[in-house]
């Protein structure tokens, strides 16, 4: 009887440390986020005050009134809306093609560039900044949608190729031979069979490489100096002065920024977690 207490106030014990662990490291997670919120909405001269306050004690939406008649907001969000969607339609189309290429069709080398790929994705973006600023000036694409658009599929490209990889390993090949044997040519069987089964992965690398180019500030303030072509977290740098930092403006535009970013990995979260899942496997 005492093993058995003993055993049941050791699953308590444990149940009460998951859900505390749990809860803090939630509150961890959300601190920046109601932080950001609450800043958005205060007057300016609230936001020093001493101590902070969390609620806001005159709360007022003049920092979002403010960002969308005179901080060229909309502007901004289509630049931003343009470049993440031709880079999530590029490196979902490439993807899907490398990815089968490789997990299909044995080559003399091919775990080696596998494994060149995804060691590019390991090497921090900005040690690449200077030579792809000398090949995108070179290309004449410099201060270009196009430019911004090749810089942010070459960084979305490795992490895709091998998430769709490994989710085309996952597919029987006997499923493609059945329709071979029915009559189906190679690219027939490819965009009618595969890829509609490879779906959820094509849902990963899409929200990938959206998420990819969304947040992407460094290549963007380095091949852009027309205000007309920059992006909102370019945008956003520009509330950020030599005197002083619009924290209000900052916060809200970083709100509004957010807010298409998680709608979409709320929208799609079953799949991202799949694909990532799935893109893990040994080559």
């Amino acid at each position: 009887m005492t093993k058995g207490l003993t055993r049941k106030a050791k699953r308590r014990w444990f149940a009460l440390f998951w859900w505390a662990s749990a809860l803090l490291f939630l509150a961890f997670l959300a601190f920046p986020v109601v932080w950001m919120l609450s800043t958005s909405l205060k007057p300016t001269t609230e936001i020093f005050q001493m101590p902070p306050t969390w609620i806001p004690e005159q709360a007022t939406t003049a920092a979002y009134e403010t960002l969308y008649e005179k901080g060229h907001f909309l502007r901004y969000l289509g630049n931003s809306l343009l470049i993440a969607l031709a880079t999530t339609g590029i490196s979902v189309l490439v993807a899907s093609m490398a990815g089968y290429a490789f997990a299909r069709v044995t080559f003399v080398g091919r775990k080696a560039v596998l494994f060149g790929i995804l060691a590019a994705q390991m090497v921090p973006g900005v040690l690449f900044l200077l030579p792809i600023f000398a090949l995108i000036k070179e290309l004449g694409l410099l201060n270009t949608h196009q430019g911004l658009i090749l810089a942010n599929v070459a960084f979305a490209l490795p992490f895709s190729i091998w998430m769709m990889y490994g989710f085309y390993r996952h597919i029987p090949r006997d499923i493609e031979e059945a329709a071979w044997v029915d009559g189906c040519g190679v690219l027939r069987t490819f965009f009618k069979v595969v890829m509609p089964m490879a779906r959820p992965g094509l849902v990963s690398c899409a929200i990938f490489s959206f998420l990819t180019a969304w947040d992407e500030f460094v290549f963007a303030l380095a091949l852009t100096t027309s205000d007309e072509l920059k992006t909102l977290p370019v945008g956003l740098f520009s509330f950020i002065g030599q005197f002083g930092i619009e924290w209000n403006y900052l916060m809200a535009g970083a709100v509004l920024v957010t807010l298409p970013a998680m709608a979409f990995f709320l929208l799609f979260q079953k799949h991202v977690l799949s694909g990532f899942a799935a893109g893990a496997v040994k080559g």
